[in-house]
């Protein structure tokens, strides 16, 4: 288990989003973060954080945004998580 957020073999991934963007959820569990690659270090894929969010909605709005995102693909995966993080209900 590696709970280093910027390591390629987090333990609280969600999905990938094309070659440089992936989804995690904060070791904390409090925000759901959207990372982005912008190289390798030690041979391994650096990855860090471009924006930190707490609801699926803002989340599939930005998500939508980036080079790689497909409704097909992507889209189902972020409607299985719960409207904000923590599985709080919206309201």
């Amino acid at each position: 288990m590696c709970e280093n957020e910027t390591a390629p073999n987090y333990t609280h991934g969600i999905c990938n989003v094309g070659k440089t963007h992936r989804i995690i959820l904060c070791k904390h569990g409090l925000q759901w973060i959207i990372q982005s690659s912008d190289g390798y270090s030690a041979g391994q894929r650096r990855w860090t954080g471009a924006s930190y969010v707490t609801t699926r909605k803002k989340l599939i709005e930005l998500c939508r945004g980036l080079d790689g995102f497909s409704e097909q693909l992507h889209l189902p995966i972020l409607l299985e998580l719960s409207d904000n993080v923590g599985g709080r209900a919206n309201g």
